[in-house]
Parts: C-alpha cells; sequence; structure tokens
C-alpha cells in the first residue's frame, strides 16, 4: 500500500504544518498516543488522506489505509498560510497543490530539494 503514496508528507495538527520528505521520516515522527488521540491529519502529496493507527500508545506506527480528500489538503494549507504572518507569500495565488507544497517545503526545508524533484 504505501508503494503507492507520493511524497512529501504531510502532518496537520491545528496550524501546524509539519512535512516530510519519505514516508518513513513521518512514522518514525509521530508518536502513538496522538495518533489514538487523532491529534494529527495526515497526507501524501498527491493530496489523499493517510490513515494512521496504533495498537497501542508504546506501539509502533503503521498506515492504516488511504482515503481521497477531494481539495481539503490544499484547501487548508492555503487557509492556514493567509492566517500566519510569517508564512506570507509562500502561497501563490490560485496555485495547485503541487506548487502549494513547493512553497510549504520551501518555506520550512531551507536548501533540500523538494521530494518530486529528487532521483
Amino acid at each position: 500500500m504505501s508503494e503507492s503514496l507520493q511524497p512529501p508528507f504531510v502532518i496537520v495538527e491545528g496550524d501546524d504544518v509539519t512535512l516530510f520528505g519519505t514516508l518513513a521520516e513521518l512514522l518514525g515522527w509521530v508518536e502513538a498516543v496522538d495518533v489514538r488521540d487523532h491529534a494529527y491529519d495526515c497526507f501524501d502529496g498527491s493530496g489523499r488522506r493517510v490513515l494512521l493507527a496504533a495498537a497501542s500508545d508504546r506501539a509502533r506506527v503503521t498506515v492504516d489505509g488511504v482515503r481521497s480528500a477531494d481539495n481539503q489538503l490544499r484547501d487548508r494549507l492555503v487557509a492556514i498560510a493567509d492566517r500566519n504572518p510569517d508564512a506570507y507569500g509562500i502561497v501563490p495565488e490560485r496555485a495547485g497543490l503541487g506548487d502549494v507544497l513547493r512553497g510549504w517545503w520551501d518555506r520550512s526545508h531551507a536548501g533540500v530539494p523538494f521530494p518530486r524533484d529528487i532521483g
């Protein structure tokens, strides 16, 4: 299942946005207790919702499925950028999801190539 997921991987927790270049990085960062408490919304680079699971508060976090999320990720990232003065200008007007993700990536990963540009 994880082979069909596209980077970057995005965690949204309220107005906090964290991007990861690989699924392994994301799974190593999230905490089982937070996954079980539904503290995060997780998406892949194509905008699909990635469902995370953990059998217990100390268990390893795994991918439990993927669901279509229409434009939810793009719309949320644009809205968060609009509310955050530090994020001004990272999202071009009428940008598609790829450009929105690239803007957030460049803001948080200065000098690191965008995951889709690698390889």
